[in-house]
């Protein structure tokens, strides 16, 4: 029903999510090319990019033997891209994130654990003078 597309970095934990509009598709954010591309931009700048994908997009149709009907398939509005899509394809991210990063520092020695620390706390100076 939904599909979430993906640039993998498994060891970044810089994350961007990227939700197309109306009319519109995930592949608007790589259809530039690797060099011009939002998402391929994003993940050379060391992002770990997700791409949403509403139902009724472009390669999304309902098709003759799921087990959803086609009424049902069909039957939403944009309230509920808001209400419920967009929050169930975060869940997901923060899911995954939360797996692959658990699994990287389990298998960090102490000193690489400690400049990762480091690292996320001058992070977080910078996001406070910023304001």
């Amino acid at each position: 029903l939904l599909e979430l597309h993906r640039l993998p970095r498994p060891d970044s934990d810089k994350v961007m999510y990227l939700q197309h509009g109306v009319m519109d598709s995930s592949y608007s954010f790589i259809a530039n090319g690797a060099s011009d591309g939002l998402a391929f931009r994003a993940f050379d700048k060391g992002y770990d990019v997700f791409m949403g994908n509403f139902r009724g997009t472009s390669g999304l149709k309902h098709k003759r033997g799921e087990t959803m009907p086609a009424k049902d398939y069909w039957d939403y509005n944009l309230d509920d891209h808001g209400n419920f899509v967009i929050y169930a394809f975060i869940c997901e991210i923060r899911k995954v994130k939360h797996r692959e990063l658990h699994l990287r520092q389990a298998n960090m020695t102490k000193e690489q654990i400690e400049a990762f620390n480091l690292r996320k706390k001058e992070g977080a100076q910078q996001q406070t003078t910023r304001e």
